[in-house]
Order: structure tokens, then sequence, then C-alpha cells
């Protein structure tokens, strides 16, 4: 797929900002971003969302992580390209 674009970094931000405060430190749930996730086996496929959100947990027990096998809470992609869009479909059915 195509990069994504400025205005596509533009609404990632400000979701995360969003997400951001409703998290507070104190919640049970974190965000991680750019992180991947399994969303099939035999064969593998590691889908990269925009952000994610987990329920429990360490809230930084992600950052050194490549991608994660768990499903997160939520998933928050961006369809900023038209090969984004044909295939987004495909991709809520495996989150």
């Amino acid at each position: 797929m195509h990069p994504p674009d400025e205005k596509h970094g533009n609404v990632v931000l400000n979701l995360s900002k969003a997400i951001a405060d409703v998290l507070k430190p104190e919640s049970s749930s974190h965000a991680a971003f750019e992180l991947g996730v399994q969303t099939r086996r035999d064969p593998d496929t590691v889908r990269l969302p925009a952000m994610c959100v987990f329920t429990g947990g360490d809230r930084f027990g992600h950052v050194d992580d490549a991608f994660v096998v768990e499903a997160p809470a939520l998933v928050l992609e961006v369809v900023s390209t038209n090969d984004r869009r044909t295939t987004i479909a495909e991709r809520v059915f495996e989150y």
C-alpha cells in the first residue's frame, strides 16, 4: 500500500489526543500506536492499524513489541487512500 499522507497523520494525531483525554493514567486501558495485530494464522497475517486500545495489563507492556496476538478492545484505522478503502471490509472482518 501507499504510505499515509500528511492529512492521514493529522487525523491520527487528533484521534490520539481525543483518546488520551479518555484514557487517564489511572485507567486500566491503554493505547498503542503502530503496533501490528496478528489477525490470521496459517498463513499468518499482521495488520498495522493507526491505534489500538487494550484493557487491562501493563500500560507500557507493548512498547517493544512489533505485533501482538491478543485482540485489542478497540482498533482505529484511518482510511485515507483508495487502496486502503478497497480492502476496509476485509480488515474489519479480520479485526
